[in-house]
């Protein structure tokens, strides 16, 4: 039988000589970006909305694609929010540590880094999703008839509010380590 070897979690100094104040600007750009992108979109769907002229009505085909897209929507929102977003960030995080040399510090950063940018990219997803229902639900002039698919935005909402509750400082991605990496939660 073969002995597992276990090797020596990263320090907390040696993540703090990795977090720099670019390292955590770079992860602050890529969150910017991202929220920018969804509010930028939501802003042209309300603005298609709001600009259309003339009454359109849609077609039972039109209605039953903005249903389904809903349907969708809050199917894959749950799924993301409740499950993959969770579990895929904790076992990017928990994965085996690297040594506990300087580079471990450097590994970490590099794991956590991309822990965010997956969690924030399914978050995305969900956001666009929503945003390409109303888009449907706009040109389509759904909305004029059933306003209530008006509620696919609230996922743009969602990521925006994560984006400003999770904003990366240095600060929080201490946290980070000290919770999944360190096993101390809350630190």
């Amino acid at each position: 039988m073969r002995e597992r070897t276990i090797m020596p979690k990263p320090t907390r100094e040696a993540f703090r000589a990795a977090l720099t104040p670019a390292s955590v600007r770079v992860l602050q750009v890529i969150y910017m970006a991202i929220a920018s992108g969804v509010g930028l979109f939501a802003v042209v769907v309300v603005a298609l909305f709001w600009l259309q002229t003339g009454e359109v009505e849609p077609t039972e085909t039109q209605v039953s694609l903005v249903r389904f897209l809903t349907l969708a929507h809050v199917l894959t929102a749950a799924a993301v929010y409740l499950f993959a977003g969770p579990v895929i960030y904790r076992k990017v995080l928990e994965k085996e540590a690297p040594d506990a040399g300087a580079q471990g510090g450097e590994e970490v950063l590099k794991r956590i880094r991309t822990a965010e940018i997956v969690r924030l990219a399914l978050f995305e997803g969900v956001a666009m999703l929503g945003l390409f229902t109303c888009l449907m639900g706009a040109i389509f002039g759904v909305f004029r008839q059933a306003p209530v698919y008006w509620l696919n935005l609230l996922s743009s909402f969602v990521l925006l509010g994560f984006v400003g509750r999770n904003f990366p400082t240095a600060d929080r991605l201490e946290a980070v380590f000290r919770t999944y990496i360190e096993g101390r939660p809350g630190g």
